[in-house]
């Protein structure tokens, strides 16, 4: 993750704090860079973002999207967010990446552990991105909470009309 910056960013276990004089614009490359918009931060602001929130979003994109386009994953976030924000699933990005049998990584009986340090990283990137609402426009509209590889035809897809097709995976709107 590259970090452009005017002022100071501290991280520590629990939070980021920006400050105090500037401007942060996290940046991916050259791709998002104009997706990105300047998160411009007033003398004594804090933006705060859980260690677990940041964890746990960065895992679901590198897990469900790791080798997909870089709008791919963000598109994987957002969903994960949409859901969130979502009164049908629960309220935190942990319980909703951990829910039961939402994700298929998490119940593969595979270790959940990073292998690919760059891919890693990158999810982390996205995460951040996602979570601190950096992108001008997201990529997907908020009603999104659903999709799936299009190698696979899960039981819950048949007759859905999809909303987009993303690298190799197909989005649907709340499904009914």
């Amino acid at each position: 993750m590259t970090i452009v910056q005017t002022g100071q960013v501290h991280y520590d276990d629990t939070h980021k704090t920006v400050g105090p004089t500037g401007r942060t614009t996290l940046a991916l490359g050259a791709y998002l860079w104009h997706l990105l918009v300047d998160t411009t931060i007033i003398i004594g602001t804090t933006i705060m973002i859980t260690a677990a929130a940041l964890t746990c979003l960065a895992l679901n994109v590198y897990h469900e999207a790791r080798s997909e386009p870089i709008n791919g994953q963000l598109a994987v976030a957002e969903v994960t967010l949409n859901r969130v924000a979502s009164s049908r699933y629960p309220d935190t990005v942990c319980d909703v990446v951990w829910d039961d049998k939402q994700f298929s990584w998490t119940h593969d009986g595979k270790s959940d552990k990073p292998k690919e340090p760059r891919a890693w990283e990158q999810s982390q990137a996205i995460a951040h991105i996602a979570l601190e609402g950096l992108l001008r426009e997201p990529v997907l509209p908020s009603t999104v909470l659903h999709y799936h590889a299009d190698w696979v035809t899960p039981y819950w897809a048949r007759g859905q009309q999809p909303v987009a097709k993303i690298g190799s995976h197909i989005f649907y709107e709340g499904i009914k």
